[in-house]
């Protein structure tokens, strides 16, 4: 790792942050943003550079910006975040424990939701999935 730098999902402090790290670090291989859009604000601050640099971006968040920059070979890939998905589990989760008579001991501290990896294999999926309002 050559720098950790939080952007703050400001996508104006990013190009500010990558701006700098392009001219700080002559090799960048690849880098993970906290969301999509900072991943994006990432790549357009390589192409202002005016320089032809390859850097691997992963993100957080498979939405519309991310699939596009997914789809277009921008980000390898984007973890979706489904909140619908997360909130859901764990309504269901607080019912089903109530309704079923547990104690708060009998219900796991941590429980995994499974949320997919976009990529290029499956990224129109998820954009046609979005796009009509069924994740």
């Amino acid at each position: 790792m050559i720098d950790e730098q939080p952007g703050d999902w400001d996508i104006n402090k990013v190009s500010r942050i990558w701006d700098d790290l392009l001219v700080k670090h002559p090799q960048i291989d690849g880098a993970f943003c906290h969301n999509d859009d900072m991943a994006m604000a990432a790549v357009q601050a390589i192409r202002r550079s005016g320089t032809n640099r390859k850097i691997v971006f992963a993100g957080i968040d498979a939405q519309d910006q991310g699939i596009n920059g997914i789809l277009s070979g921008d980000i390898l890939c984007s973890g979706m975040n489904a909140a619908g998905r997360i909130h859901w589990t764990a309504l269901m989760v607080g019912y089903f424990a109530c309704a079923m008579g547990q104690k708060k001991s009998d219900v796991p501290p941590f429980i995994l939701i499974d949320n997919p990896l976009v990529t290029q294999d499956n990224a129109a999926s998820f954009k046609y999935l979005m796009a009509n309002y069924l994740i």
